[in-house]
Order: structure tokens, then sequence, then C-alpha cells
């Protein structure tokens, strides 16, 4: 907790939560929060006023403290919750002592000093406060960081910024950050130090912000222990982790549509988005209809990240009965729940029902009071990294009683979630007799697409580096010609 201002009496503050070093049991998040202590007492209450960061499915709490010295003991203001208790950092944190440290910013757990950017790879993201005129804004700020340096990337309406960030830190710690983008008078070359402090890295000691930074790790390499279990659900006969050139074999499908690569990784790209196409081996598979054989009655497709091999580690199903003869939507959503169990979500919206299965890393099924640990925090922000699959199949359209087929791409949208080890989800559409008119459904394990997400980022980001290092090296060199 953050104590922004406290005149004795009363203040302002905020609350923040997150995991802790080698933890993944919390979303992270925060809000404000209002500080009172009656005169002459000890007791102090926080309430909470504004989400900041709002994580699904969280609530903001309050909590009644007394003080003892420097540490805040009490309880949490919220049924089931337990105890609370605060303790200040250091004496340059904000205190409650009568007002002392009042508007003073609270100190940063500095972590662990880099050496080398190497140290801690990954894609970490923060907001770095500004003032337009009168309005408060808060920017984005995203810093890259592969074995041979970095990329810092400040994103603002006034100013847009990119820094190269050495792969070393000299002898007083600092790295060094040269401006390769950015207009001249808001952009200034610079140094920084790199302190990692858990699943958070702190930019201090730079001229760049005028602040220490703090930024969140947002992707990176994560490692799966060896025996990791994974969930023993079936689509059609295929789970995650089988062998996607068995894919065939498995689901016992009539006919083999395609097999190959999902996206080219040796193209170079000039533009990278927030939404990829997956790096993956694929297959699909395919049941014809009896009466219409160019046409697809159900598609299954299986992928297989680069980094475990021919595995599969998301699945993709799309399932159009024949009109007249496609089942009841009620009894195939029973016979979905009876399969699979109580879903972790469920929701509803016009004639479409989605049922979601979240499993930790240690394949056990999560509750519904559980799911937002498998939940991304901002699903619709544009920078939000993520895969695309897709599925390429035929169907066929009824016109003036012939039959037309056409080509059809069903894309789906994995976002990994760190605290997530897998996810199913089926969504089924009524037509209005309450039969089938299409269902979906995708699987997919969130620490294989989170590393195939990073390995592709980490490419880019090291072509970057190397292009832009080069860049600036012929530049210093160049001949002057007067």
């Amino acid at each position: 907790m953050e104590v922004q201002t406290f005149d004795g009496q009363q203040g302002q503050g905020v609350f923040s939560f997150y995991n802790l070093a080698g933890q993944r049991n919390a979303a992270s998040g925060s809000y404000q929060v209002d500080i009172y202590r009656p005169a002459g007492q000890q007791n102090i209450t926080i309430k909470p006023k504004a989400w900041i960061k709002q994580p699904g499915g969280y609530s903001m709490v309050g909590f009644t403290l007394n003080q003892a010295g420097s540490a805040l003991n009490g309880n949490v203001d919220f049924g089931g919750c337990d105890s609370i208790s605060l303790k200040r950092q250091d004496k340059s944190a904000n205190t409650m002592e009568d007002g002392k440290g009042a508007n003073q910013p609270a100190t940063v757990n500095q972590g662990r000093p880099l050496t080398s950017t190497q140290d801690s790879p990954g894609i970490w993201q923060g907001l770095l406060s500004s003032h337009l005129g009168s309005i408060k804004r808060a920017n984005p700020v995203t810093l890259t960081l592969i074995d041979t340096g970095g990329i810092l990337h400040l994103d603002s309406l006034t100013q847009s910024c990119k820094w190269l960030i050495s792969g070393q830190a000299n002898q007083q710690g600092q790295f060094s950050a040269t401006v390769y983008r950015g207009k001249p008078q808001n952009c200034k070359n610079g140094t920084v130090s790199l302190n990692n402090d858990g699943d958070k890295l702190v930019l201090a000691n730079t001229p760049l912000f005028n602040q220490p930074l703090v930024l969140q790790r947002h992707l990176g390499p994560v490692e799966r222990p060896a025996g990791e279990p994974v969930p023993d659900f079936k689509v059609l006969g295929v789970g995650l982790g089988n062998m996607v050139d068995k894919l065939q074999d498995l689901s016992e499908a009539p006919k083999q549509f395609k097999a190959g690569q999902h996206d080219n990784p040796q193209g170079n790209r000039r533009f990278v988005n927030a939404e990829m196409p997956l790096n993956a081996l694929y297959s699909t598979v395919v049941w014809p209809f009896n009466t219409h054989p160019n046409a697809h009655q159900d598609v299954l497709s299986a992928y297989a990240v680069r980094l475990r091999g021919n595995h599969i580690s998301a699945i993709q199903r799309i399932h159009r009965p024949m009109p007249n003869s496609a089942p009841n939507a009620s009894a195939y959503a029973q016979a979905l729940l009876a399969q699979y169990g109580t879903p972790s979500q469920e929701t509803a919206k016009h004639k479409t029902r989605t049922f979601t299965w979240h499993y930790d890393r240690q394949a056990k099924l999560l509750p519904a009071t559980q799911a937002a640990r498998c939940t991304p925090e901002n699903p619709n922000d544009r920078d939000q990294l993520r895969a695309r699959i897709s599925t390429e199949y035929a169907w066929f359209k009824l016109y003036h009683g012939k039959v037309t087929v056409t080509e059809q791409t069903a894309n789906s949208t994995l976002i990994p979630v760190s605290d997530c080890g897998f996810t199913l989800t089926y969504s089924l559409t009524a037509q209005d007799n309450g039969t089938v008119d299409r269902l979906s459904a995708v699987a997919f394990d969130h620490t294989a697409i989170a590393n195939s997400i990073w390995q592709d980022r980490a490419r880019y980001a090291k072509t970057e580096v190397s292009q832009q290092a080069k860049r600036l090296e012929k530049g210093a060199n160049a001949k002057l010609r007067l």
C-alpha cells in the first residue's frame, strides 16, 4: 500500500496486489483507498474508493488496522478473508506518523541489479504518469529484453520514443539507452539501471523518465517441469499432448484434409502486431456429408508448436450439422456437461451458450470461484499479446434448390495467462427450432502457447536490435564530407 497523502487523521493511497516471486496464485491489480484515523487513536480504517486496474473476478476490500511502530496489523473487512500485516519498507517511505512524509513518493523495492539483459528475458510493461495541461495521463511503456540487448518503447499522445538498450551494463551498473526513433526534443539518450524483483522489473537512476518506473512481466520464457500432467479431456478422441501426425488415427476421421506449417517463421516481417498466427505444425481432418461429399459437417484441426515437437498444444473443432438432421441444442449442452463436468465459466448471449473449463498447471479443474486465474486482464487491449489459429473447411449453401460449396475459414484467438494451465471452450449456437446450428470448440496449453509467442517476439526483437545497433555504429563511424 502506497500512502500518497496523510495529515494525521485522513488521507489517500493506492493498494496493490500481485504474485510474489515464484508464486502463481493471484492476478495483479490496484485500487485507490481513503485512509481514516480518529484523533488520539491508533485504529486506522482503509476504505476502497475506485479501481485503477481491475483483474476479472476481483472485488475491492477494505481493512481495519492498528498501528504498532512502523507496522500496521489488522483484519480484511470481507467475509472469508483473514488478517493483513503491512510493514514499512524503509525510512524514506511514506508513514502515518502525524502526517510526516505526506505527499512524498513511496520508495520501490529495487530488487536484484542486472548486469546483462539475458538475465531477465521477456516483455515487461508498465505505465508512466505524465500531465497534458491539467489532465493526468498514464502512458504505456514496454521493455523487451533478449540476450543481445533490448528495446524500450514509450507510446503516448504527445511523444513516441524508442531506445536501444545495450546488452551489458557498464561498471556503474548502467545500461546505455540510445534513441533510434522519436523527435529529438522529446526523446533523449541516457542510461538506466535494471533491477529484477520477481515478476517486476524496476527502471531506476535514469534521466529518461525522471522517476523510478515499475514494469510487470507480461510475457517471457516459461519452464515446464518434467512430467507436468495434462488434462485427460478429449475433443473427438484427440487430447492435448497427443501427436499431431497421428490425428487421423486418434480421431478416426474418414479423411485427412490438410497438414503443414501454420506459419512460416523464416519470413521477414516488417510489422509485428499484437496478434499473429501461431507458429506451429498443423493437421486437419474432416467428416464429409454423405449427401454432399465435397462439404464438411465436422472439422478438427490440431496444432503443435515447435518447442514441443509434434505434441499437440492447441485444438480447434467446427461442427455444422445438416439442417434437417441436426441434434437438439439443449441435449447437446447436457451431453457436454456430462462429459467434461461443471464448467469454470458459462455465458449465454442471444442463441449462443458458451462453456469454459479451466485447469491449473497440475491439470486440476478450476471451480468458478477461481476462473479469474485464467482470464486475461485486458482481453480487448490492442497491445495484449495473443496467437491466432485458423481452420479452413468447405460448407454448402442451398440457393433456389441448388447446392453451392464455398470455402470457409474459422479463426480463434488464444490469449495465454501465466497463472493458468489449460483451457477448453465450447460454443453452441441454436437455430430458431432449438436444434444445433453451429458448434465450435477450442482447447490450448497456456504454457506452450506463451512460449511460442515469446519465441516469435524474441526473434523479431533480435533482428531489430541487431539492425539498429549496426545503423548506430555506421552513423558513429561515418566520414564527414565538408
